[in-house]
């Protein structure tokens, strides 16, 4: 069942939160020796969220794909039946005791009312719901997943390349093992794999970016990595491999309710204005210019953020499209929001800061020496490159 392509097989291991610091002899033993014999690098920290992944697979910025966080703001509140029933749905869920629950109920009220979940999983409030919606609706590997920019998937269809596209999801990253091992029973063969295993980032919120906390967790992540890579290399040796993280991870020093603070003012939520509080960000839509000046004020005198200007979104990347805000406030490494609309409880790492500085900051990228020996990778590597890499091997 293999394609014209086969002998060209590359496979992508994303491990979500693994910055370069995690990597060692010790813990991680099959990623060590396998960094050993290829390049072993980092890439530049992109300020985004879902925008990483359509960064990876269309070699283009945010702010050309214009995809930045989960969610965007609409022009307009919902106001359809179905939209009321979900907000009600909501509200009633988030007065229940059970908080580990809560996010696995809106996701099944959610599917049963659209047919799909992408708002509820996450801890948004019920009143917030009919202000957004996701910002990229169709998974990246579907046909016009990022409209009319090409991504790597519109190119392996083009050219019969064969590719498997495999997340945790529900059965956690032992699933991801146990899929791999079933297509190669079914001597299912591809030319493209990617799949991703995402327990570190849970450990990395949990217990910070300390990885003698979690020692246990990161040697089960390389026996996965190397059962992986072992079943693939049975039937090519010549396999190209490329691990890369999403991000990295910042250790919190202090989480701040400035919900509750914005609550103080005069300036009404959901009136006057929306806000949109992303764990190391707040994004406004205003409806009064009133609003936006006292919400400003408030802002200015906070410490550990700032307002982002318009030159410092250009150099970030971030599209300007007003639907992700027309006010950012970006919190500095090592301050969260607290609570957010994606964690209920104090956490002790976070990502997605708009400067990182941190070591732990950065995420890792290691290129097998099958690959490698096609690349030089300079002084700097950014998530744009990736796309190109893949291409390449299928040139």
């Amino acid at each position: 069942m293999s394609s014209k392509h086969t002998g060209k097989a590359l496979l992508i291991i994303l491990l979500d939160a693994f910055p370069k610091t995690y990597l060692s002899k010790e813990f991680t033993p099959f990623i060590y020796d396998l960094s050993k014999h290829g390049i072993n690098t980092h890439i530049e920290p992109l300020f985004a969220f879902k925008g990483i992944e359509t960064t990876i697979f269309t070699g283009e910025w945010p702010n050309v794909h214009n995809v930045w966080t989960e969610f965007c703001f609409l022009n307009s509140p919902l106001q359809n039946k179905s939209s009321m029933i979900l907000k009600n749905a909501i509200r009633t869920i988030d007065l229940l005791p059970f908080g580990d629950l809560k996010p696995k109920l809106r996701f099944a009220v959610e599917k049963l009312i659209f047919q799909k979940s992408h708002k509820t999983p996450n801890l948004i409030p019920a009143d917030a719901t009919t202000f957004v919606q996701a910002s990229q609706f169709k998974d990246i590997t579907e046909h016009g997943a990022v409209g009319k920019i090409q991504t790597v998937f519109d190119v392996f269809r083009e050219k019969g390349v064969r590719y498997v596209f495999i997340e945790p999801w529900i059965r956690g990253d032992v699933g991801v093992l146990r899929k791999v091992k079933k297509l190669i029973n079914h001597d299912q063969s591809f030319d493209f794999w990617y799949l991703k295993l995402n327990h570190l980032d849970h450990m990395g919120h949990k217990f910070g970016p300390s990885p003698s906390l979690f020692i246990q967790q990161l040697k089960r992540i390389d026996e996965y990595v190397e059962k992986i890579v072992t079943l693939l290399q049975r039937n090519n040796p010549n396999l190209k491999i490329l691990i890369l993280s999403d991000h990295g991870m910042s250790e919190v020093h202090k989480g701040v309710n400035i919900l509750g603070d914005l609550k103080q003012l005069n300036s009404l939520i959901y009136r006057d204005y929306v806000v949109f509080a992303d764990s190391t960000m707040l994004r406004f839509q205003f409806f009064s210019e009133k609003a936006k000046k006292e919400v400003h004020e408030y802002l200015r005198q906070k410490e550990y953020g700032h307002i982002l200007s318009l030159s410092e979104k250009e150099l970030l990347k971030i599209p300007l499209d007003p639907k992700y805000g027309q006010t950012v406030f970006a919190m500095d490494e090592g301050y969260i929001v607290n609570p957010c609309f994606f964690h209920s409880n104090h956490v002790k790492g976070m990502h997605g800061f708009a400067y990182p500085k941190t070591p732990e900051a950065f995420p890792i990228l290691i290129l097998n020496d099958n690959i490698a020996q096609d690349f030089q990778i300079g002084k700097q590597f950014f998530y744009s490159d990736i796309a190109k890499i893949i291409l390449s091997c299928f040139s």
